[in-house]
């Protein structure tokens, strides 16, 4: 295992996989070391700035581009799309929500997939369980599913792909 490189040096594209998700470990890590600082509820310096202002000013630009989902569905969202993203180079491809689902209930996603990390596949499972459903994409872009909903479209999908052809 080669060791971990400082932030100036890093390029992206020269990690292999298992390098990659230590690389995102450890920044983790570190968020995870400032916490206290962040959440200090003694810390009074920030509390008259409004935490749901999402609307755009000069100093703060940014504006969620999904607001209607929440943190943890925006979470497996971004695990679902670095999926998609490290096979296909495109942040969504079509079915990428059943070809992963497959991969994590039957270990294997579909022929035209490529190897999924198993560590990202772990942590889509571990949300899925925490928020109790699953994305997909729809034309309004990614929304959640309650898994009740989400297992009768893997099922409808199932049997309409065993139909007979006619």
């Amino acid at each position: 295992m080669s060791p971990l490189k400082p932030p100036v040096a890093v390029n992206l594209q020269d990690l292999d996989a298992q390098e990659l998700l230590e690389w995102r470990d450890l920044q983790n890590a570190q968020i995870d070391s400032m916490m206290h600082v962040w959440d200090n509820p003694e810390d009074e310096r920030w509390n008259d700035i409004a935490l749901d202002s999402a609307k755009p000013s000069p100093l703060h630009p940014y504006v969620e581009p999904y607001p209607h989902l929440t943190d943890p569905q925006l979470d497996l969202y971004d695990r679902m799309s670095e999926i998609s993203e490290e096979g296909f180079c495109a942040g969504w491809i079509v079915d990428n929500e059943y070809a992963i689902w497959d991969a994590i209930t039957l270990g294997n996603p579909s022929p035209s997939y490529r190897a999924i990390n198993p560590r990202l596949l772990r942590r889509c499972q571990q949300l899925s369980v925490e928020i109790g459903g699953w994305m997909c994409w729809t034309l309004d872009g990614p929304q959640f599913v309650p898994m009740a909903q989400w297992l009768a479209m893997v099922t409808a999908r199932i049997e309409l792909t065993a139909a007979p052809k006619l």
